[in-house]
């Protein structure tokens, strides 16, 4: 069966062109295009300033711009591409990639390299699992020299409906609410989640907990070196830690500093890391002087001082690093995961940077177990599936918020994306009120 695209594009640069076949293949969908000059103008494929067509060697991509091919967007979901292209030479250097799109936003992070091409024409495929939902691709080529002829590709997909439409309430009550929506084509039922939304507050327990506070940690007026003896009489789990710095006029911080020795916090490990979470409040170092004239503060910053790592000692002189930490001029708070991290050995903070004296401020430091951060909870409360585009939805609790997600079926039992509904019934029986559509 043969399908001839027929609507505009508004990108003056592109050039319209294209006959494809489409054809349905079980449950699924394939889209067959050449790209020679016999292609009309009456397609939406369109390629860019940088691509030509020629006569027999299909398109001929000769620089790295953003995109030079792009596709329609597809009525279903791309599970796979198949692609014949080739190098227009020996010494071709650059590479061709397959780019899902959303809209003309580039989903780099499912992008695909289409390799390896020779100078005869070669056949690839890439895929995607069909959760993805891509709909529309682009192809790029990039390095440093040489061109590319693209000369066909084969699209296979699943037909995955389109989510429902205008979802809204029709009536809001106490302990009720009436919802209805509109349904793309093809959509033959809805299943509808209610789920109970609640907030949570921040929660954990606390193993281990430094604030630098101790006595005799207090700054005698200028950058005093915290010694091992004293850092480790104060706080024993610190013990191996060096060049460590009380910063010039503070109480409650310590410095990290990084000189012609590696400057490294030294904690002792832990019997289980994988449900511990580092929590500290830290940022980068500077110094600031106010002049006497004005009044006006004066701050310099080291440029390069900009981040820490956490990491443990793999080997005798060998630091497996894992998260890095981004640090600003002031103090933040980072929480992150000792998951991974192994039992019983020492958790080192280090001052990074490609500057000598590089450094990081730490004002106060915990050790916490079964964190879970503030946020909203959804509970499941109601599940149905309706043929209908318009339920009621009874046993609520008032003045309660609810997130209702609405999901469309089509006759080959594949689901849509989410529409998502969110409401608060009201204290009464009387109507109450929508939170949020989206």
């Amino acid at each position: 069966m043969k399908h001839v695209f027929s609507r505009s594009l508004p990108c003056a640069f592109l050039m319209v062109l294209g006959l494809v076949f489409l054809s349905a293949v079980g449950m699924g969908a394939e889209v067959e295009v050449e790209f020679t000059d016999s292609l009309t103008n009456a397609t939406e494929w369109v390629y860019a300033s940088n691509t030509k067509i020629s006569k027999d060697k299909g398109f001929y991509i000769t620089s790295a711009e953003s995109v030079a091919v792009t596709s329609p967007t597809f009525d279903f979901a791309i599970t796979s591409v198949t692609v014949v292209a080739h190098f227009a030479s020996e010494d071709t250097k650059r590479t061709l990639s397959v780019i899902p799109m959303d809209g003309d936003q580039l989903m780099e992070d499912k992008a695909q390299e289409i390799a390896p091409l020779l100078p005869d024409a070669t056949e690839v495929s890439r895929a995607w699992t069909k959760e993805s939902l891509v709909r529309k691709i682009g192809f790029r080529i990039a390095g440093e020299s040489g061109n590319v002829y693209l000369l066909s590709a084969k699209i296979y997909g699943v037909s995955i409906p389109y989510p429902p439409e205008n979802l809204e309430t029709s009536r809001l009550g106490g302990k009720q609410i009436t919802i209805k929506w509109q349904n793309p084509e093809s959509v033959q039922s809805n299943n509808i989640r209610v789920y109970k939304s609640t907030w949570h507050d921040e929660s954990f327990e606390t193993v281990k907990s430094y604030d630098f506070n101790a006595e005799g940690f207090e700054n005698k007026g200028k950058s005093d070196e915290i010694t091992n003896t004293l850092l480790v009489e104060s706080y024993p789990d610190f013990a191996g830690s060096s060049w460590i710095y009380l910063p010039t006029n503070s109480v409650g911080q310590i410095q990290i500093s990084k000189s012609d020795e590696k400057g490294v916090l030294k904690h002792n490990g832990f019997e289980d890391c994988d449900s511990l979470w580092v929590d500290m409040t830290v940022r980068k170092y500077f110094t600031y002087k106010v002049t006497e004239e004005n009044g006006v503060t004066e701050i310099k910053e080291h440029e390069d001082d900009d981040a820490m790592t956490i990491g443990y000692e793999e080997s005798a002189g060998k630091t497996n690093v894992l998260p890095t930490v981004k640090l600003e001029k002031d103090f933040r708070r980072e929480i992150i995961s000792l998951k991974g991290f192994p039992a019983d050995t020492p958790i080192l903070f280090n001052a990074t940077g490609n500057k000598k004296n590089h450094r990081v401020i730490i004002d106060e430091m915990k050790f916490i177990k079964n964190y879970s951060p503030a946020g909203e909870r959804h509970e499941l409360v109601q599940e149905i599936n309706t043929s209908e585009s318009k339920i009621r939805l009874l046993n609520l609790e008032r003045n309660t918020d609810y997130v209702i997600k609405v999901t469309a079926i089509n006759a080959e039992g594949k689901e849509s994306e989410n529409a998502e509904l969110r409401v608060k019934t009201s204290s009464q029986n009387d109507s109450g009120f929508v939170i949020r559509i989206q």
